[in-house]
């Protein structure tokens, strides 16, 4: 039995199925001027519904300009039943520390030695 043959050409490759990408492809899709044209995701994993019993620690900061575009979606609903306003944010990641004053700044250490908050050194020194 043969299976019957997919079209493996596109218009556009959108790499990435996130949050970015997903919003990227929703506004292709409504976008009159590309209706014939062939979009793909391309993601490692499958799209899945957040589940509430599980906390997800990132956090994603939503410009007015954001929560616009995602409106105009009619995908804003779900983000808004989980948003807050925030008036500060410290982003930091594997190569970052914190000095004694609770501010972050890159460290010189290799990848995976620094900890957010792990190091009670004055001034990191």
């Amino acid at each position: 039995m043969t299976m019957p043959s997919r079209r493996l050409d596109f218009d556009i490759v959108i790499a990435g199925g996130g949050m970015v990408g997903a919003c990227l492809a929703a506004l292709l899709a409504r976008d009159e001027r590309l209706s014939g044209w062939r979009v793909a995701i391309v993601d490692p994993v499958a799209p899945a519904p957040p589940h509430d019993d599980q906390v997800d620690l990132r956090v994603s900061a939503l410009s007015r300009a954001s929560e616009r575009i995602l409106r105009s979606l009619e995908a804003w609903r779900p983000v808004e039943a989980r948003a807050c306003p925030y008036s500060a944010m410290v982003v930091w990641d594997a190569a970052s520390r914190a000095d004694a004053r609770g501010r972050w700044r890159p460290t010189m250490r290799g990848p995976g030695d620094a900890v957010p908050g792990g190091d009670d050194r004055p001034n990191g020194v």
